[in-house]
């Protein structure tokens, strides 16, 4: 009896150290094949066939091929020093999920400048859904400097800064760095997390992997019964007015203007773009059905479709006057845009006719731009 004992003391001893060792020889070959050091990425290295489960529901295609190169953002080209780059900031009306990498606004205007101008373009998509301005500042500061001759960020916002004000207590408006550091980053040097063991290589590659699939599960398998959603939206009651937006609008703004000191401390052209919506009044039942998805429905009630539609107006309104305040582009894509489900697949998504319109509107406005900043 006691030898056995004696045995397994011995063999839990061995074990213990052979996997410290393991662990040891691990982390120090991945410090070497594949560190974690100064590289920031939002959206991981994935080429996949993805499903758009309610294609019927919003009459869109069935599948659609997405792909991000592994350096974190979707575009036919990489940033160079020989290329005009140009980084395409924003949520998912940046991403333009439920459409092909070229049925992409950003991936369409690449093709427009490329075939319209004497210089060569790259324009790098990392729209992540559900993404604000808290994010973008984020996403600004750390991947501008990752790449070669980044020139211009387009940034199109205002819809998740819109709604989260409306769905959220104020206490939570306003993020706590550390964690949005890590929302806004599916892989980042490890040498910013405060913990011992999540400075390791070892636990960094872990969050790598498990990053991965979450977002792939996350848009691949979340679900829920889109006809239940609009039956409910068709009996709540229809609350006429939004609160005071100033607040809300304010973060916003000053998030915008943070943007904007770090594209002029770092000779960078800012272009910030409107957010359209499909809200309005007097929409059919067809419009009314799909743009239900975008709200929220609380003790019976909801907003209306043309409160939706003024407090969305409130927020592209005052971006324009920041913009012509501080002297930074913007284009005012929200006025030149139809609310019509011809162009949309839900309350602020667009079908492919909706994208390839985006493309061409602010390729317009870029153009000038550019031809007017010669270097």
């Amino acid at each position: 009896m006691n030898m056995k004992l004696k045995n397994w003391h011995t063999n839990l001893i061995a074990l213990t150290i052979s996997l410290i060792i393991s662990i040891a020889a691990t982390e120090v070959i991945l410090r070497f094949v594949s560190p974690h050091e100064a590289y920031f990425c939002s959206i991981p290295n994935v080429e996949l066939e993805r499903k758009n489960k309610f294609h019927k529901f919003f009459n869109i295609d069935s599948s659609y091929h997405y792909s991000v190169n592994e350096l974190g953002y979707r575009s036919p080209s990489l940033f160079s020093k020989d290329r005009f780059g140009i980084l395409a900031v924003g949520g998912s009306t940046t991403d333009c999920i439920g459409l092909a990498d070229s049925e992409t606004w950003p991936w369409i205007l690449e093709e427009q400048l490329n075939a319209s101008l004497e210089k060569q373009f790259t324009v790098g998509n990392i729209g992540v859904p559900a993404f604000n301005s808290f994010h973008h500042i984020l996403q600004v500061e750390r991947i501008v400097p990752q790449f070669e001759n980044i020139k211009m960020v387009v940034m199109l916002v205002g819809i998740n800064d819109f709604s989260r004000f409306l769905h959220l207590p104020e206490k939570e408006l306003v993020p706590e760095r550390k964690e949005l550091l890590h929302q806004t980053f599916v892989r980042h040097p490890r040498k910013v997390n405060e913990r011992w063991h999540e400075r390791s290589e070892l636990w960094a590659h872990i969050r790598d992997a498990v990053n991965h699939i979450r977002i792939i599960y996350e848009v691949d398998n979340k679900s829920f019964d889109l006809h239940s959603k609009v039956a409910e939206y068709e009996t709540a009651a229809k609350v006429e007015s939004l609160p005071n937006l100033d607040y809300g609008i304010g973060i916003m703004m000053n998030n915008v203007l943070k943007i904007n000191q770090y594209c002029s401390n770092n000779n960078l052209q800012l272009v910030v773009i409107t957010q359209p919506v499909l809200w309005r009044k007097n929409m059919n039942e067809e419009e009314i059905k799909i743009s239900s998805y975008g709200k929220s429905i609380k003790n019976g009630q909801t907003y209306s479709d043309e409160a939706m539609a003024k407090g969305m107006n409130s927020f592209n309104k005052t971006l324009i006057e920041v913009a012509n305040q501080n002297d930074f582009y913007v284009i005012d894509l929200a006025e030149n845009f139809p609310k019509t489900g011809e162009v949309f697949f839900d309350h602020c998504h667009y079908n492919k006719t909706g994208s390839k319109l985006v493309s061409e509107i602010v390729f317009d406005e870029l153009k000038d731009i550019l031809e007017n900043n010669r270097n």
